[in-house]
């Protein structure tokens, strides 16, 4: 089970906000340029936003 305060649910509004822009910033970037150079860069940005979202998980861990 995980607690969170009013201020987490906001901040992690924003977060899932932020990565679903991401998504399809990757997304349409593939669209427009399906070439080895884009699929790196794009492979280097879901990268790092799997990072952040682990890194940015809040919560504390109760019980």
């Amino acid at each position: 089970m995980f607690v969170t305060s009013k201020s987490h649910e906001s901040s992690d509004t924003h977060a899932i906000g932020n990565t679903q822009q991401i998504l399809l910033s990757c997304a349409r970037q593939l669209r427009r340029e399906p070439t080895p150079e884009t699929l790196t860069l794009v492979a280097e940005m879901l990268e790092r936003t799997a990072v952040d979202l682990t890194t940015g998980i809040r919560g504390t861990r109760v019980g």
